[in-house]
């Protein structure tokens, strides 16, 4: 049997006064800092280069929060919370449109099901991993999980 799956990483970036970054795609509209992991790297590697290439800062990996995988396309995403502690908040990277958002805010930007789903999980983080399969397009969720269960 043959395996082949592409991964990626993605991180819901808060700085210090408790925003959360957001960068915009042309297809998928607003979303949080994401990326593929390259072969020679580690997942956090990843998620450390994406950051500063999508938007220009540095960013610690606080916690894991979530593994996703979208069936569509054999893609296993690994979800991170990373904070900023820089002083600054001017972000600048290959995005045309990059900002620091409160929370609400997020939740009304993100629009995309795939992405809002991603996106709420990391926001409503309690300590438990969420774990789930879906569709792209039209978004469908397949299965999900939060572990550890209770």
């Amino acid at each position: 049997m043959k395996y082949n799956h592409i991964v990626s990483v993605s991180s819901l970036v808060v700085n210090q006064e408790n925003k959360v970054l957001l960068v915009k795609h042309p297809i998928r509209g607003w979303h949080c800092p994401s990326g593929f992991v390259n072969s020679h790297e580690s997942i956090q590697e990843a998620m450390k280069r994406i950051v500063q290439e999508e938007v220009g800062i540095d960013v610690r990996l606080v916690d894991l929060v979530g593994v996703n995988k979208d069936v569509t396309f054999a893609n296993v995403n690994i979800d991170f919370i990373s904070r900023y502690d820089g002083d600054c908040d001017c972000v600048e990277g290959n995005h045309q449109e990059v900002g620091w958002f409160s929370k609400d805010e997020v939740m009304r930007m993100v629009k995309e099901g795939y992405v809002h789903e991603t996106v709420q999980n990391m926001l409503f983080y309690r300590g438990q991993v969420a774990c789930w399969d879906f569709k792209k397009s039209p978004f469908e969720m397949i299965v999900k999980d939060i572990y550890p269960k209770h």
